[in-house]
């Protein structure tokens, strides 16, 4: 795992095909490494993300904001995420655990409209998990080697069944 700063970043996703990030994943057209699905969401390992077990959550369909969502959508997104939350502390033991609905109101290089949740954990629990320094790419984000990606799918997925279970 490596942390590649702001214009490194940049390169690299000025190089990928146009478009929606989040539909490419939840349309299994980007190499993102999927965790989970449901109806109405889709958890993959972030690509680029800022602490290492970062998972996005996007909503199954392209929709830019959440009053377009039914109720049945969104709480499809909390519930993955309350899951993938459960299922980072389970396999990763973070200090703690954020969930934040992110993006941008149009397309930038760094971020999109498309309804998406983080959900990040945090391992320092001091000045460096603040929101401010994690809720940012200004101090890089971190990609993973090869093989790295998948070797955290497996732990999380492996998690995953009981993160499910409401009473454990």
């Amino acid at each position: 795992m490596r942390t590649l700063r702001p214009e490194e970043i940049d390169a690299i996703l000025r190089l990928e095909p146009q478009g929606c990030p989040i539909c490419a994943f939840v349309e299994r057209r980007s190499p993102a490494i999927e965790i989970a699905r449901t109806e109405h969401a889709v958890c993959v390992v972030d690509r680029f993300g800022v602490r290492r077990g970062h998972l996005l959550i996007g909503l199954a369909r392209h929709a830019e904001r959440i009053a377009e969502l039914s109720w049945t959508e969104w709480s499809s997104l909390q519930r993955m995420a309350w899951v993938a939350a459960r299922a980072i502390e389970s396999a990763l033991h973070p200090v703690r655990v954020y969930v934040a609905a992110l993006g941008s109101a149009v397309p930038l290089l760094r971020s999109c409209p498309h309804v998406h949740l983080h959900v990040i954990p945090l391992y320092d629990g001091g000045e460096a998990d603040r929101p401010s320094q994690i809720m940012t790419w200004k101090n890089g984000v971190i990609v993973y080697d090869p093989g790295e990606d998948r070797a955290l799918a497996d732990e999380l997925t492996a998690a995953w069944p009981a993160a499910e279970r409401e009473n454990g």
